[in-house]
């Protein structure tokens, strides 16, 4: 597919704006030369490019019949929601691409905090001495534990 696509990129003439990497590549190098992140995907359980996205301070556009992308994006503050539709794709690109430098920094900022290996390290600290300081039969609330 990837010589038709190219082909496509040519006749739109979108060479110079257009990069197609094939190959491995590093995310956080691919990623610093973005944008916009776009993620058409469906059937996706979790959405780890898109967070990895957010971590780099890049708005995403992805595919609002998603469940799982509906927990991360929130319209107009890190990218956009948008059905499988070019012209509505086409226009969130452009919205995306408008951010300033300071709504970008928020992005990363925002993500980093609920991801991050410390976070998420924490998190799984509260919740392994909430199961041992509970006794026996007393119920732990996980999402209670996690969200304090």
């Amino acid at each position: 597919q990837l010589p038709q696509l190219q082909s496509n990129i040519d006749r739109a003439g979108l060479r110079n704006r257009v990069k197609i990497t094939p190959a491995f590549v590093d995310t956080a190098q691919y990623l610093a030369g973005a944008d916009v992140f776009c993620f058409p995907a469906k059937n996706e359980a979790m959405g780890t490019p898109l967070l990895e996205a957010f971590a780099s301070g890049i708005p995403v556009i992805a595919n609002s019949d998603e469940p799982s992308f509906r927990e991360w994006i929130v319209n107009g503050e890190n990218g956009f929601l948008v059905p499988l539709n070019a012209e509505k794709w086409a226009t969130a690109v452009q919205a995306a691409a408008s951010f300033e430098e300071t709504q970008r920094k928020h992005i990363a900022e925002s993500i980093t905090g609920r991801i991050s290996s410390n976070a998420i390290d924490e998190q799984y600290f509260r919740l392994m001495n909430s199961l041992l300081t509970t006794p026996p039969d007393r119920v732990v609330d996980v999402e209670k534990v996690l969200s304090s």
